[in-house]
């Protein structure tokens, strides 16, 4: 997956969350308070989310899904964001 690809898929993803639908952040770690919140609007490649008790917060919308995700979930669907979004970590011969 490239870039392109990824920024063309979580447009495409995110264009369908509706208002107030429960997402989950696939980067956010357990104790993360912004893994779990609901959508409010996207802004730029942006998506703002909330707590529903009035806290606010933006994240990028490659890492947003729909629904509360387990933890084994989250780290199946960040391994390839990971390796677009971080090339660098990984060796030449695993990018392919």
């Amino acid at each position: 997956m490239t870039r392109t690809e990824l920024n063309k898929t979580s447009k495409k993803r995110v264009s369908a969350i509706g208002f107030g639908t429960p997402i989950t952040n696939i980067c956010a770690g357990k104790g993360n308070p912004s893994r779990y919140s609901y959508f409010v609007r996207v802004i730029g490649n942006d998506v703002e989310h909330t707590d529903k008790r009035g806290k606010f917060g933006r994240t990028k919308m490659d890492v947003i899904y729909v629904g509360w995700l387990s933890t084994e979930e989250c780290e199946e669907l960040f391994a390839p964001v990971h390796r677009v979004l971080f090339p660098e970590s990984y060796n030449k011969s695993d990018t392919k």
